[in-house]
């Protein structure tokens, strides 16, 4: 991670769960007490193969929806706009959960953002641009599932032989992480200044510090000015990460991470053997359909171990 973030104290190793080393204490790591009872990372869910999720609370109500996204300055308990239903903004203040919802209306600064050029939802990716298979994950940077999905799909596209290619899109679950929409942001911020790996990294490394001052710190970890990644300067990434939010609720997202390899939702379990059988099937069925899968891909397919192996 480089001496730089040595002198910031940042971690880089993954937990025994996907969280920071530093074991820290889940109310500390901005988790309330809902966020308690998700289950552990090596535990199933729905009785089979689906790995354990950071479940959004009013996502699985049914109330989620590509909805406007953003935040006001500081990412401690201060009042932040979260996603709701389309139109609607929903003001809540984080630790008392009062919401108050309100629609937008129709004005001059409204109409002037709709015509914002579209955000790229191709934009944080990682592996080779045209690979065969492409995997699209939705996460959250307080999700400690997310964490450690993180380094598995890491070791997926470094392994593939050029045949993955990882898109991360946001998707923070607001209800039971107060710090990940301005994470979120901080990444976006980095990623205009081409470090958005170098900070996702960081971020799922030091689950436990999300406060600004933290994410200034990685900032400049990563060799980003502190100031542009908090507060005002952030704010025009709640577009990008609108825009994620709004397509997880078109795709049905409930919870992070979730994955979803050439379109189809994965749901074995979080492990690089299944993941890597996974990617095969998918090109498997490029190479029926008369689409592209070179030797190169099949030579690596035919390493991939099988689930369970």
């Amino acid at each position: 991670m480089g001496d730089a973030a040595a002198k910031e104290g940042l971690t880089g190793d993954f937990g025994e769960n996907g969280t920071g080393m530093n074991g820290a204490d889940p109310e500390d790591a901005g988790v309330n007490d809902s966020g308690k009872g998700v289950a552990r990372s090596a535990e199933l869910v729905d009785g089979g193969g689906a790995p354990a999720e950071c479940m959004a609370p009013s996502a699985a109500r049914g109330a989620a929806g590509a909805g406007r996204t953003g935040t006001v300055k500081g990412s401690g308990p201060a009042r932040r706009l979260i996603p709701v239903r389309a139109g609607v903004t929903a003001e809540t203040v984080a630790g008392d959960g009062a919401r108050r919802p309100e629609r937008r209306g129709r004005d001059r600064s409204n109409r002037a953002a709709n015509r914002r050029p579209p955000v790229d939802p191709w934009r944080n990716s990682r592996g080779t641009p045209d690979a065969p298979v492409v995997i699209v994950e939705y996460a959250d940077f307080e999700c400690p599932y997310c964490a450690r999905a993180a380094g598995i799909l890491r070791e997926l596209v470094d392994s593939s032989d050029g045949q993955v290619r990882h898109v991360f899109r946001h998707f923070p679950v607001f209800d039971l992480h107060p710090h990940a929409l301005t994470a979120a942001l901080a990444a976006e911020a980095a990623g205009a200044h081409g470090r958005f790996w170098e900070m996702h990294d960081l971020l799922f490394a030091n689950q436990d510090r999300l406060a600004d001052r933290y994410l200034m710190g990685f900032a400049r970890a990563v060799g980003v000015e502190a100031d542009l990644v908090v507060g005002d300067p952030a704010q025009p990434y709640g577009d990008a990460v609108e825009a994620d939010y709004a397509d997880a609720a078109q795709r049905r997202v409930r919870g992070t991470p979730a994955i979803f390899v050439d379109g189809e939702r994965y749901r074995g379990r979080l492990e690089l053997g299944p993941l890597r059988a996974a990617v095969g099937r998918a090109a498997a069925g490029r190479s029926a359909a008369g689409r592209s899968a070179d030797d190169r891909a099949g030579r690596w397919l035919r390493r991939a171990p099988r689930p369970g192996r």
